[in-house]
């Protein structure tokens, strides 16, 4: 087929025909998307957005105007083609559509979960979206039934159409925007920064305490195991009320501590997630995981340090995971190996198996400190996408969720190793142990929520949280506060008798007082959400959507309650976008200061991670 521009016609025609062609693909695409049989969006709102096609196709018109007869318009008309047909299989996939996030998420690390998730209906729509843009273009500009007349009049009908949805418009739906333009707006920001000095978690109902203040400096002297098991969401285990026994290792642990069941992650993702927990603190939305590595705060390890403590970081996947060494870096770690330090077995674009990152953390222990204490951060990778394991699980790998219960019992036997490691080095009871959820992990329970960043549902941050102390506790507790992932530092050091640092944000689990927790996620659509008591309330900022759900009778979420509470929407969402913009005035204002400071560039001989480190 030749893509070249037939005698007879002029500049204008052909460029007016292209980019006629290009509107059309647009609207296919929407109908696309819209036809999918799980998808949230509506087709009201998804001509809402016509005029930006329009505005895209009139953008083009006018770029290859000037170049019409030349190869550059059906280059970039092919490219723009190529574009909307990823967006309509993302968007069809995870309800959401490409953005600067995720494209900068698609690097080698990734690059199984990428091949493991290239569904047929993916390739299908990929496809089709290709074959009808040229299908389109060539139409448009080959066929001698399309001439000047029909064009003026498709233009002329496109316009008014488009003019009335912008006019019409209320509320959008991002994921049914024009490709280019979701993406643009990707870049931009959400929020804007303005300080704002309140308690965010201070709750106006009446929330029981939970009464743990006996447990306070009770741990003190011990060693510190913390482990943020990967992608773990609660309602898969049996503890927390799942049908399935998939952690048995930590299930075994929970008699020795306190088991919080309603604990939840700041951020769905593991790199901003772990900024909250090392330095409690919140990340800000809009600003990217490489730019922490400039945020002066103290975090726990160097609170460790101070109090005598030996401290090493252990991660079975690679630290150039979407930023993850700027968020590591200079927090008071000895210590940091990744997987291009553990000598594994079994090596994927993610990492190492779970066995070879024990066994370092074993022989890390056994060696010569130089101090009496020791405290060590353990990083699995088991649980994440694809939920690969060194060997084949119990469950049939049939379907995902399979997968990733097989990943989960690989998960926990290696956790298994660690314990009994421990014991036989006499320090099991000697140890306080950390266990939590980085964030959970979705399986279509609502449409379109597959991983774990681009929602804030159940699946999404509820997550496990285990505080053990083996030969401290007579028997298990099971807290119901709210706990936030935010709290894990004050409540650690809180449990060593050690003084908390004014800097953080997150208060001990062990006072008593019943708080409300909130969280965000920017990967996708701008969310903010929080649980209050029982209510929980998630909001769009880009849809200016709201939800609300009473967890006590619907704890699966399916029941929108947000239009018979009114009032407590409206204060619910002033409080998350005054919370947003407080902590993107407070992350802006640490860079800025940090940024007038001189630079000074060192290497410990005892580091084997490759990171620079960068003290100002």
């Amino acid at each position: 087929m030749s893509f070249g521009p037939p005698a007879g016609l002029t500049k204008i025609e052909l460029a007016l025909r292209r980019a006629t062609a290009l509107f059309f693909v647009f609207v296919f695409a929407k109908a696309f998307i819209l036809g999918g049989e799980t998808f949230s969006s509506t087709p009201a709102r998804g001509l809402g957005s016509l005029w930006e096609d329009l505005a895209v196709a009139l953008a083009f018109f006018l770029i290859t105007l000037p170049a019409s007869r030349s190869i550059a318009p059906p280059v970039l008309f092919g490219l723009l083609v190529g574009s909307t047909a990823i967006h309509v299989s993302i968007t069809r996939l995870f309800g959401t559509p490409l953005t600067w996030s995720m494209m900068k998420a698609t690097r080698g690390p990734l690059s199984d979960s990428i091949v493991h998730a290239i569904r047929l209906d993916s390739v299908f729509f990929t496809t089709a979206m290709l074959l009808l843009g040229w299908g389109l273009y060539a139409l448009f500009l080959k066929a001698q039934l399309v001439r000047k007349r029909t064009v003026l009049i498709i233009v002329a009908t496109s316009t008014i159409a488009s003019a009335l949805t912008w006019f019409a418009r209320t509320q959008g739906d991002w994921s049914t925007e024009n490709p280019l333009m979701a993406l643009m707006r990707s870049t931009q920001s959400r929020v804007e920064p303005a300080f704002a000095n309140r308690d965010w978690r201070a709750s106006d109902l009446e929330i029981p305490e939970t009464g743990l203040e006996q447990w306070r400096g009770a741990a003190a002297g011990r060693n510190i195991v913390m482990v943020s098991l990967e992608s773990t969401g609660a309602n898969y285990l049996k503890m927390f009320g799942g049908d399935l026994d998939l952690m048995p290792n930590l299930a075994a642990l929970s008699h020795d501590g306190i088991l919080f069941s309603r604990a939840y992650s700041v951020y769905p993702e593991s790199i901003k997630g772990l900024f909250s927990v090392l330095l409690s603190r919140y990340p800000a939305l809009d600003i990217p995981a490489e730019r922490y590595e400039h945020f002066t705060a103290i975090a726990f390890p160097q609170c460790l340090r101070t109090a005598g403590y030996k401290t090493a970081l252990f991660h079975s996947g690679r630290f150039a995971y979407l930023g993850m060494d700027a968020i590591i870096a200079n927090r008071g770690f000895d210590l940091l190996e990744d997987a291009g330090n553990i000598s594994g077995k079994l090596h994927s674009s993610f990492g190492v198996e779970e066995a070879a990152t024990v066994r370092r953390i074993l022989k890390w222990i056994d060696a010569p400190r130089g101090r009496e204490k020791f405290c060590v951060f353990y990083l699995p990778i088991a649980g994440h996408h694809p939920y690969e394991t060194p060997a084949p699980g119990p469950f049939p790998e049939t379907t995902d969720l399979n997968r990733y219960r097989n990943a989960l019992l690989y998960a926990d036997s290696a956790l298994g190793e660690l314990l009994r490691g421990l014991q036989q080095r006499g320090l099991f009871e000697k140890t306080l142990f950390m266990i939590y959820g980085d964030h959970g992990e979705a399986f279509g329970q609502h449409a379109n929520n597959f991983g774990h960043t681009f929602r804030l549902y159940e699946e999404n941050v509820h997550v496990p949280l285990l505080i053990a102390a083996p030969g401290l506790f007579r028997q298990s507790i099971v807290s119901n506060r709210a706990a936030s992932l935010l709290d894990l530092a004050p409540t650690l050091l809180d449990f060593l008798g050690r003084e908390i640092a004014p800097s953080f944000q997150g208060t001990t689990l062990l006072d008593g007082r019943g708080r409300r927790v909130l969280f965000e996620t920017d990967y996708g659509a701008g969310l903010a959400g929080l649980r209050d008591g029982n209510w929980k309330f998630i909001y769009d900022l880009d849809s200016k959507r709201a939800e609300l759900f009473d967890l006590s009778h619907d704890p699966s979420e399916q029941k929108n309650l947000a239009s018979a509470h009114v009032r407590l929407v409206g204060d619910y969402r002033k409080t998350l976008l005054a919370w947003l913009g407080a902590q993107k005035a407070l992350v802006i204002s640490n860079l800025e200061q940090k940024q007038q400071q001189p630079v000074i560039t060192w290497k410990t001989a005892s580091r084997r991670d490759g990171i620079d480190h960068k003290e100002r």
